[in-house]
């Protein structure tokens, strides 16, 4: 099998499921929320990542596991979001 995870790697070809895919973006956007520019970018990324998981929600998936994310409410990422630059900012 080895041949095969260099013919993906050279093809830069992945196979996450789209579940697990859409989970670990969930999962980036909100560890480096703090580093996004503006409360407007918060906003447009939490709707973009929210319309995915509304798209993904709506079909059965044709492989890998179902997803049992629920959309993001956009008011506590961005409170999220505040509270990070403060504390950024607060840092010595």
């Amino acid at each position: 099998m080895w041949w095969i995870r260099q013919w993906l790697q050279r093809e830069n070809v992945s196979f996450t499921p789209p579940a697990l895919a859409l989970r670990k973006s969930v999962e980036d956007m909100l560890a480096g929320v703090a580093n996004l520019r503006s409360e407007q970018v918060v906003r447009d990324v939490v709707a973009q990542l929210n319309d995915r998981i509304r798209a993904l929600n709506r079909i059965p998936p044709m492989n890998g596991p179902p997803t049992s994310l629920s959309v993001l409410d956009v008011e506590r990422v961005v409170e999220t979001w505040r509270e990070r630059r403060v504390a950024a900012v607060d840092r010595p």
